[in-house]
């Protein structure tokens, strides 16, 4: 079984891979921060979190992103209060500053 960090951040780990193909290949409008945890129930369930908190690697995606455009609007959505955006915010800058990644 693939485990829950590759399984949730092969978006990430494939633009950090290959930015060039990817590149290439795709036209990209603007990308979502979001991030995920995989759940285990009796079904597998994917719950959306703040990031930070979750799976997702910012570093691997952020990195990726850095190597497509700098204009692309990284967007923030479907939280409940100000205090989480704030949150997940604060922590996709910080991973931005940690990787020498201007937002």
């Amino acid at each position: 079984m693939t485990s829950r960090r590759v399984f949730l951040s092969s978006t990430a780990a494939a633009l950090a891979a290959s930015p060039d193909r990817v590149k290439a290949v795709v036209r990209i409008a603007s990308c979502h921060a979001k991030d995920l945890e995989l759940l285990s129930e009796s079904n597998i369930h994917l719950q959306e979190v703040i990031p930070g908190r979750g799976h997702v690697d910012y570093r691997a995606y952020l990195r990726g992103l850095s190597e497509l455009r700098s204009d692309i609007p990284l967007i923030l959505e479907h939280l409940k209060t100000p205090q989480e955006y704030e949150e997940g915010a604060a922590h996709i800058r910080r991973v931005a500053h940690e990787v020498g990644i201007e937002i």
